[in-house]
């Protein structure tokens, strides 16, 4: 008898980002509601009690694995790990010849969540035992998630074969902790402007040799607005993963160039009191080259800011567009949307809802 539900393959904070945020709240509020789930945390998380549970282990596998003497040990512990769960949730690609094993051999339920719409060009980069797992995977019983629409449709133009409809579920809890105060710093910023913009970015991704978080681009627009509200408005550009100081020097000698370095908040490194950012916020930007469902743009809706955001894929509801690369638009956008009032806070376990009852089904089916 399996002592535990769920194990989510995926690290949780650190490192912060969209995926490691979603899994901390998914996780939370599944053991809330009485199903007992876990994930994995890397070698620099120093939380104890995630440490000390049995639900969390450390993960021991990187790229080098796969290519080193290495790779039957860590396997080893990887499905040693998994051997406790009913269910095993795949999110993204880099374990799954690993999840194709467990499926094989184990016959655990398998779930899988696509979070991104780089798919094709990812696919095209796997290995050739990668791609035979993610072919296996796809032609077997394992439940097949997309964060999108574009995600799916991305899915579904490879040449892959699947099984099971891919059903879309976007990767959102909505966030219940506990509000805190900002650091004097931000704040003492926030009240110094009429209107706040925030920006974020988790780190310096390039697809197809573009930024896709579109830093500059945020950059860019913002010393347009400074100069159309005479400086009444600031920006709160947010960078997570600051290990690329490089990427970080360059955005700075832009904002120099253009003579604003000094007019944003540099935020580097997660902020623990986003959501009372979010609430300060009045205009959240996003103007991304491609995405999945964010996290950060559902969670600004529901504390009530605007979004503007890149027409690249489907945005939720709520979210204002603006015709990607075209800089006037986006600015013009902009402008219009902050001269709007502040939306209605709107917070939804829609959801979450939906993985739950997934997990809930294949406990069921399966006679977990």
């Amino acid at each position: 008898m399996k002592k535990f539900d769920v194990k989510e393959y995926s690290l949780i904070p650190p490192p912060f980002g969209g995926v490691s945020v979603y899994l901390v709240r998914l996780i939370r509020q599944l053991n809330h509601d009485g199903i007992k789930a876990g994930a994995y945390y890397s070698f620099d998380n120093n939380d104890s009690e995630i440490k000390e549970s049995p639900l969390f282990d450390l993960f021991v596998w990187d790229k080098s694995v796969s290519r080193t003497r290495r790779f039957i040990s860590h396997f080893k512990r990887m499905i040693k790990a998994s051997s406790d769960y009913k269910i095993i949730h795949i999110h993204g690609h880099e374990v799954m010849i690993l999840a194709a094993f467990v499926h094989l051999v184990r016959r655990q339920a398998i779930v899988i969540t696509i979070h991104n719409a780089m798919i094709i060009e990812t696919y095209s980069r796997f290995s050739y035992f990668k791609k035979q797992a993610f072919n296996y995977l796809a032609r077997s019983d394992a439940r097949w998630i997309a964060v999108s629409e574009q995600a799916k449709e991305r899915l579904l133009a490879l040449p892959v074969r699947f099984r099971h409809p891919i059903e879309v579920i976007p990767a959102y809890v909505p966030d219940t902790s506990e509000i805190q105060p900002l650091p004097k710093p931000l704040m003492d910023y926030l009240n110094h402007h009429k209107k706040i913009i925030t920006f974020y970015g988790r780190s310096f991704m390039v697809f197809k040799g573009q930024d896709v978080y579109g830093f500059q681009t945020a950059i860019r627009m913002y010393s347009r607005l400074i100069n159309y509200y005479n400086e009444a408005v600031g920006l709160v550009l947010c960078i997570s993963d600051v290990s690329d100081s490089k990427s970080i020097e360059k955005l700075h000698r832009l904002a120099l160039e253009l003579h604003i370095d000094d007019a944003i908040f540099w935020q580097m490194g997660a902020i623990k009191e986003i959501r009372s950012l979010w609430r300060g916020t009045d205009l959240y930007i996003r103007p991304t080259v491609t995405d999945g469902d964010s996290v950060s743009i559902r969670d600004v809706l529901a504390e009530g800011a605007a979004v503007v955001a890149s027409d690249v894929c489907q945005r939720p509801g709520g979210v204002v567009t603006y015709r990607y690369g075209d800089d006037d638009d986006f600015f013009n956008t902009c402008v219009n949307t902050l001269n709007k009032s502040r939306l209605a806070p709107n917070e939804s376990f829609h959801y979450y809802n939906m993985i739950k009852g997934i997990y809930l089904s294949l406990m069921e089916e399966n006679r977990l």
